[in-house]
């Protein structure tokens, strides 16, 4: 059961990462591993935040000190990096709930999400939530129990 807040969400990625945390405060810490472990689904998870997050190009931990980082390019080819600190509460949480759609959501498990819409806009969670829908209704797909805010 996940419960994502991405204000608790440290860029560290020196953390204990073998097991996500339920408000994914230890995010930076698990990815890294799994990223190594799972490139196929990784690059599906990038792809889909390039095509959410505008100009965002990749998630990776630093070379040079042990954080989390994402790389953006400008519509010139211009690349910059920013720490996955200074991203946005809504960008935190979309890299989150992508990355963990494509490297936990695997068939014969159970993901329980409460508020994955929670930070982001409806036009933003709803390319997330179609695909993971559609993955938890493939043949094999995972289960998956959504809780979500309805605006009155």
């Amino acid at each position: 059961m996940l419960k994502p807040d991405p204000r608790a969400m440290s860029p560290r990625t020196d953390g204990d990462g073998d097991t996500l945390v339920e408000d994914l405060s230890n995010f930076a810490s698990w990815l890294p591993s799994e990223m190594a472990q799972d490139l196929d689904s990784t690059m599906t998870a990038t792809k889909a935040l390039r095509e959410v997050l505008g100009g965002f190009h990749s998630l990776q931990a630093s070379k040079s000190a042990s954080k989390l980082e994402a790389t953006f390019i400008t519509g010139s080819k211009h690349q910059y990096v920013v720490g996955f600190d200074d991203l946005s509460d809504g960008q935190r949480q979309l890299c989150a709930l992508y990355f963990v759609q494509h490297l936990v959501m695997k068939p014969g498990r159970l993901l329980i999400l409460d508020e994955p819409d929670n930070y982001v806009a409806l036009r933003e969670i709803q390319p997330w939530l179609l695909e993971a829908l559609d993955l938890a209704l493939s043949e094999n797909g995972p289960q998956l129990c959504l809780s979500v805010t309805i605006p009155s």
